[in-house]
């Protein structure tokens, strides 16, 4: 016989552990992402590229990758449900040629 339960502690309102979970490993994807966007820029300004990878192949790839992380967090930001802090103000939009 398999018994379910509920809640009804003082907590019951709080996100399941899997949801915390999940939550944790979203947050860690793009703090991961980030850190290959800046290990690649790094490279880039001090000309310290791996053998093999020319600077257009690196150039290309951390346009990729800055294209996913920010992809990524307009769908976060996109999700959320007001819980989120919204800054105060208009957000500036900077288009560089």
């Amino acid at each position: 016989m398999v018994e379910h339960r509920q809640s009804n502690g003082p907590d019951r309102d709080e996100p399941e552990p899997v949801t915390r979970g999940l939550a944790a490993m979203r947050d860690s994807w793009v703090t991961d992402r980030m850190g290959e966007v800046l290990a690649l820029s790094q490279a880039l300004i001090d000309h310290t590229l791996p053998d093999g990878i020319t600077h257009e192949q690196a150039r290309h790839r951390h346009a990729e990758l800055k294209v996913q992380l920010y992809e990524r967090m307009i769908s976060q930001k996109a999700q959320c449900s007001g819980a989120c802090h919204q800054p105060q103000g208009k957000a500036a939009v900077a288009v560089v040629a």
